[in-house]
């Protein structure tokens, strides 16, 4: 059984994005409220900005102080804290995507579904597991899911 945590200088760099996001939200805001007076268009601006940062950055905080497990193969299943607090079993992934932009490394994650579903949800991943943040490198993490279920590349990234 493999486990993954957060990364504490990739976790600072998601931070700084974070931080430079609310910062851009909270001059929209500021700009958008300019008809009010001071007192109100501060409030405004201030309320933004805080909902804006937990609603991106809350749970990540937490679970990074925590110090709690994100990612874990086991031979159950898949466990993603992002996603779900309970382990996917293999057998109802469908398929595991590799896709890679410059240095990240993404994993799309299909689930089987009746018909019905499918054809609603399109071809679309359950969800994506971005490999970047956690304290390994991604090819250690590939290749741990690599030995329970196979991973498709979408370019020609290879791991042995």
């Amino acid at each position: 059984m493999a486990q993954f945590r957060y990364s504490t200088t990739k976790f600072r760099t998601a931070l700084i994005v974070a931080t430079a996001i609310t910062l851009m939200v909270a001059g929209l805001t500021w700009m958008m409220t300019g008809a009010l007076d001071q007192a109100s268009r501060m409030f405004w601006t201030a309320a933004a900005a805080l909902v804006f940062f937990a609603m991106l950055s809350a749970s990540m905080l937490i679970r990074f102080f925590r110090q709690e497990v994100i990612v874990a193969v086991r031979p159950t299943g898949l466990f993603d804290a992002r996603y779900s607090p309970e382990t996917i079993p293999w057998e109802q992934i469908r398929d595991i995507t590799l896709r890679r932009t410059e240095d990240e490394y993404m994993l799309d994650v299909y689930f089987w579904y009746a018909q019905e579903i499918a054809e609603r949800k399109g071809n679309q991943p359950e969800f994506t597991m971005d490999l970047s943040t956690l304290d390994a490198e991604p090819e250690r993490i590939i290749r741990a899911i690599a030995q329970f279920k196979d991973i498709r590349a979408t370019t020609d990234l290879q791991f042995a």
